[in-house]
């Protein structure tokens, strides 16, 4: 009976199949929203090279629709109040829907699912990569709407112009040109087509979420930067070419030898490399190589002792070890002058003068380890331990205030969400969007913990910054896989993000920059990032796809 029924239902999705076409055109009214609304159907059985599905034109499924097939889910809750706050979701695989009824759907599954049971959920145009591709050149702000009111689609980057679909797999295109968007997959089937486009938000919102209570919003003072109304980005991007060999890991920006010209350090986990940016080129003044095969985790500039010269420190790891190198630069050339067992990073709290933090070597692998403030005085590191106010741990944060003078701190959670606490270290707000792109850092896992939240995770390069005027400063990419041995080298932006007393507001963004962005540095004195130097890494054309290295200079009109 089972065979027979498989074979009615196919008889009948092929006669449906004559009257559904392969291309779906939505009508002019047609809302973009509409079409990627969610909807969740269930493996009714597998049948030859795919399933049927309980769902079909009456759900509003239509033939080239895709879903994922879920494999697992679990709950996270807040663990002070047990409420749910989202689900992590593994995929399985694929379904392409191809001949649809009204009631059922036969759908060919796509990629390496296993086996497909009976009763499996699927969830669709979810896990599905979507990029936006803006041939008018003015759709940034419609990016920007949609994104917030789609959160659950898995957006990718923003391009200008006309480019391929890169993803492996399925994917979409959202295709913008004077006023229409069309929606096509990577056969170039024409899946959807809006004529009239949703109005530009006044103030492109990063997509996020109150955690705890809703903050009630303060007087806050307009940021003294124009909002991104639909204008064009307003950085300027010039690409400077490096000819070292290797992975950037690091790079800094400042005046090191006191003769008023910014110094440039590029830090590669063999060498640090001191120069001069001329004619669109780096040219190399110190090279210092590391001994053994460390790992640069983090380069810093600081004035340790006082003396209002910056010294450079250089923070490595090999296996568990853990070491802190203070360089002083002079006569063309760094020369060390102090060290310890530890890494170290600037860490920027909400009011009051930065602070150099330190972790000591024996403390990597503890979860509630102590930290120090240090000193440099007579050639030795002098350390003093401190507690902190509100995060548990001073790397990825950075303090600052609001028109009414409270303090607050934004800080980058191991999966690459910002989150906003206030004075007391209490959630108030957690970004949907992700962010950051530095590969460096420890992991420590905790007992029983899967969640990539549930880990202890240090950065020590603050991937956060902020300017004078109080804006932040972060890097993102279309895939935020980029923590571990393995990034993706997509194509990561630098960002400005301004908070209105309830959430953060994007208000200015670069163009993509062509590669993963793993590090950023002011490129002057004024602070008000106007001028930026951003470490990218590129890859490689051909089957090895091996990462090149280079700098890119952002300046403002």
């Amino acid at each position: 009976m089972k065979s027979l029924a498989v074979l009615f239902c196919s008889i009948m999705l092929l006669a449906a199949s004559l009257v559904c076409p392969d291309i779906v055109r939505a009508e002019s009214g047609a809302n973009l929203t509409d079409f990627f609304a969610p909807l969740t159907a269930k493996v009714i059985m597998p049948v030859e090279k795919g399933v049927l599905i309980d769902k079909g034109a009456a759900d509003g499924l239509a033939p080239g629709d895709i879903l994922a097939l879920v494999k697992t889910e679990k709950e996270i809750r807040n663990p002070r109040t047990g409420e749910v706050v989202d689900t992590l979701t593994d995929y399985a695989g694929f379904l392409v829907a191809d001949r649809v009824k009204a009631n059922l759907s036969y759908c060919r599954v796509v990629g390496r699912t296993g086996s497909v049971k009976e009763g499996s959920s699927a969830r669709r145009f979810e896990n599905v990569p979507i990029f936006f591709e803006d041939a008018s050149g003015d759709g940034f702000p419609v990016f920007q709407a949609l994104r917030k009111k789609l959160p659950h689609l898995l957006w990718q980057d923003y391009r200008v112009g006309s480019s391929p679909l890169t993803a492996d797999g399925p994917a979409l295109q959202i295709r913008y040109e004077d006023g229409s968007l069309t929606v096509v997959n990577r056969n170039k089937q024409i899946l959807f087509v809006q004529r009239q486009v949703l109005p530009a938000p006044a103030a492109p919102v990063v997509a996020g979420r109150p955690v705890s209570a809703p903050v009630v919003a303060p007087s806050v003072a307009a940021p003294s930067v124009a909002v991104a109304e639909g204008r064009q980005p307003s950085w300027q991007a010039e690409r400077i070419a490096l000819d070292e060999q290797g992975a950037i890991a690091a790079v800094r920006a400042g005046d090191l030898d006191g003769d008023g010209r910014s110094d440039v350090l590029v830090g590669f986990d063999h060498a640090l490399l001191v120069g001069h940016l001329e004619n669109g080129k780096f040219r190399e003044v110190s090279r210092t190589v590391f001994s053994a095969d460390p790992q640069l985790i983090n380069l810093s500039l600081f004035d340790l002792d006082g003396d209002g010269r910056l010294e450079v420190i250089a923070s490595l790891l090999e296996e568990d070890r853990a070491d802190a190198r203070v360089y002083r630069f002079a006569d063309g050339r760094l020369t060390r002058i102090a060290g310890a067992p530890m890494l170290l990073s600037i860490y920027q709290p909400a009011q009051g003068k930065a602070v150099v933090i330190g972790l000591d070597s024996t403390e990597l692998m503890n979860r509630k380890p102590q930290f120090y403030t240090v000193t440099l005085a007579n050639g030795q590191l002098l350390r003093t331990p401190c507690s902190l106010t509100g995060p548990d741990q001073p790397y990825g944060v950075v303090g600052f205030t609001d028109g009414d003078g409270a303090s607050w701190l934004a800080l980058l959670s191991p999966s690459g969400r910002i989150q906003v606490r206030n004075g007391d270290g209490e959630v108030r707000w957690e970004s949907s969007d992700r962010f950051g792109g530095s590969t460096r850092g420890i992991q420590v896992a905790q007992p029983g913990r899967q969640n990539p939240d549930d880990f202890k995770m240090y950065f020590f390069r603050s991937r956060l910054l902020r300017t004078v005027r109080g804006t932040l400063l972060v890097s993102r990419h279309d895939d935020p896989g980029v923590f571990g041995n393995n990034p993706s080298y997509r194509k990561g932006t630098m960002v400005e993000l301004a908070w209105n007393g309830a959430s953060l507001d994007e208000i200015d963004r670069s163009r993509p920059l062509g590669g993963m962005v793993v590090d950023f540095d002011p490129l002057d004195q004024s602070g008000d990032g106007s001028r930026l130097l951003v470490a990218v890494l590129y890859r490689e054309p051909g089957f090895f796809q091996k990462a090149v290295s280079g700098l890119v200079v952002l300046s403002r009109h």
